[in-house]
């Protein structure tokens, strides 16, 4: 959710608001049971709670995923943590680890350290039913990259971004347009998914005003990701359509706050290439994670700006996602087509061929 900049500048006078009016459970670490890499500053925190103790794991790194440079480790996993400070690199970095029976394990940050944008995330790392894993640097979901720092931009244009699919209202996008490369800039298709109950700038305008009477946010979102399965399901279809042809990977994904128009989108790319669905549902509830300090900071917000009519109890089920949110699409596909394999080729035209493309594209041989 965006907010004027005037209404912005009041945080400065209401820090004390956000503990007293905006009850929060804490933010807690991400679990560690697989590889994981977090960037704490400048440093780079590589942490794997289920890893091999009582050895050196060795970590490589390089600028792509298959440009890992193996002559010397940049690190060593010791007891499931390793801190790296320095890399000989400017690029994003991508890691290896080589584990003491021989195998690899190639690792990369999930959230990239965008000023702009806390929610731009990696789809890469996933295993699927089969025993492969989606690769690092393909495909990204995101929210709006309107206030993306000339810094972001430049970042953006190193990860070789080639298609960007705008899932925004119009009115969305030109209240708050896309800061992109200008230096062989991607493209951009725009399979816009809105109606006058799921725009973002009318539900702001309510909930800015106090006007809650009568809406269920919580609700509201089961609803619409409903209608993301069923009413919007030929925007899907151009997206696969697109992220099935090479030339157009690596691929950025992304609505306004990057977590239900993309949430969606993101948790369909990871069903149709085979990742189960318990791990769909952890990946779309890694938004709760990546955006809790700013949600902290717009309910409180929203508190002071709606003059106190907002609670942030009411309004903190929009800013968030709930597993029945996603749950609620995932039904409804299975309602309209008997199943989510079903569903995907014959809503959304993947069929055989189209869906085998897509794995090559963007799973590990």
């Amino acid at each position: 959710m965006h907010f004027p900049h005037a209404a912005r500048s009041l945080l400065a006078i209401t820090g004390l608001l956000l503990l007293a009016g905006c009850p929060d459970s804490g933010k807690m670490p991400l679990e560690a049971d697989a590889p994981l890499a977090e960037r704490s500053g400048d440093t780079l925190v590589v942490r794997w709670t289920g890893g091999p103790r009582g050895v050196r794991i060795p970590i490589y790194a390089g600028p792509t995923p298959d440009e890992i440079d193996r002559s010397s480790p940049v690190g060593h996993l010791v007891d499931g943590r390793a801190e790296i400070d320095t890399l000989p690199f400017e690029t994003r970095p991508y890691l290896e680890l080589e584990l003491p029976d021989g195998e690899t394990v190639k690792l990369a940050e999930r959230q990239l350290p965008l000023e702009g944008m806390d929610n731009f995330r990696d789809l890469g790392g996933y295993r699927t039913k089969d025993g492969r894993t989606t690769r690092w640097g393909r495909l990204y979901r995101s929210g709006q990259l309107s206030e993306l720092s000339d810094d972001d931009v430049d970042y953006l244009g190193k990860l070789r971004v080639n298609l960007v699919c705008d899932f925004r209202s119009p009115a969305e996008r030109e209240d708050q347009p896309d800061r992109l490369p200008t230096d062989d800039p991607p493209e951009v298709i725009q399979p816009e998914i809105y109606t006058p109950g799921v725009d973002p700038k009318e539900l702001q305008s309510r909930i800015m005003s106090g006007d809650l009477e009568g809406l269920d946010l919580s609700e509201f979102l089961v609803e619409a990701n409903r209608a993301f399965a069923t009413q919007f399901a030929d925007r899907y279809r151009e997206m696969f359509d697109n992220l099935v042809e090479e030339e157009n990977l690596p691929a950025v994904v992304h609505c306004t706050a990057g977590k239900d128009r993309a949430g969606m989108a993101a948790a369909l790319v990871l069903l149709a290439v085979g990742v189960p669905e318990d791990t769909v549902m952890k990946d779309f509830l890694l938004t709760n994670h990546y955006t809790h300090d700013k949600i902290q900071k717009q309910l409180a917000l929203i508190w002071v700006v709606s003059l106190f009519r907002s609670s942030p109890n009411e309004v903190r089920p929009l800013m968030g996602v709930e597993p029945r949110y996603l749950q609620a699409g995932l039904d409804a596909m299975r309602e309209r087509d008997g199943s989510i394999d079903a569903y995907l080729r014959n809503t959304l035209g993947l069929t055989d061929e189209k869906r085998e493309r897509l794995k090559d594209l963007l799973l590990e041989p």
